[in-house]
């Protein structure tokens, strides 16, 4: 991620907490929906291994963020721990989805980047992991005008074209990617389409889970230069 002297506009301003009953940014670890209905059984420890969430039955969140480096073997690392939870889940028929927290594809994000950088990790087609990719974008997508690159390689995955920002289910929760990098969020387009901000109260509102997920690029926190 790239350090801004500036800081950005306070986008989460406009994040209900009281709404979004969950909200993570998480780099690897498994999560173990807790949402689940009264009879499942209790989600298994933070340390448990593949096959043991997927026999837990809890549905599986997993993902990381700053991923493709071409001249770096970490994002072919976790590719491959990704890859072993989501044939421990197939097995066992667990729902699962894959996260992305943005800067998919390094330095710029262009479409080379993508193919070769992101392609031959997390993209590899000998894998599980594009099938249930859900990607969030990061400021390095946009490097490329409009991250044209980052829409055209994960299409529909990635929301409308353009705006970076959807919901989906997973299990008994409600996942919400928002795009941070699109700020400030109250801006609305010369078209009049409805802002993030507007979409966010009305996804909210009209969400029937009980429990709701959010997942973005830029931490409202962190020990470091980036929050």
């Amino acid at each position: 991620m790239t350090v801004h002297t500036n800081p950005p506009s306070r986008w989460f301003d406009l994040l209900p907490p009281a709404r979004l009953t969950r909200q993570l940014l998480l780099t690897l670890p498994v999560i173990a929906m807790a949402c689940a209905p009264a009879a499942r059984l209790t989600p298994p420890s933070a340390d448990a291994s593949a096959e043991e969430v997927a026999l837990s039955g809890a549905s599986v969140l997993i993902g990381a963020g700053d991923i493709g480096r071409c001249e770096a073997t970490g994002d072919e690392l976790t590719a491959a721990i990704i890859d072993s939870v989501l044939a421990a889940d197939s097995v066992a028929g667990v729902v699962h989805a894959v996260f992305t927290t943005g800067d998919n594809a390094y330095p710029s994000g262009t479409a080379a980047q993508f193919t070769l950088c992101f392609g031959t990790s997390w993209g590899d087609t000998t894998r599980s992991i594009m099938k249930w990719i859900r990607p969030a974008a990061g400021n390095h997508e946009y490097q490329t005008a409009g991250a044209s690159a980052y829409f055209a390689y994960f299409g529909d995955r990635a929301g409308e074209p353009g705006k970076g920002y959807y919901a989906y289910d997973i299990g008994e929760w409600r996942a919400i990617v928002l795009n941070t990098e699109t700020l400030p969020l109250s801006a609305v387009d010369p078209e009049g389409v409805p802002d993030q901000g507007a979409w966010l109260r009305a996804e909210l509102k009209a969400n029937p889970k009980k429990c709701t997920v959010a997942y973005f690029h830029r931490p409202l926190w962190a020990s470091g230069t980036h929050g």
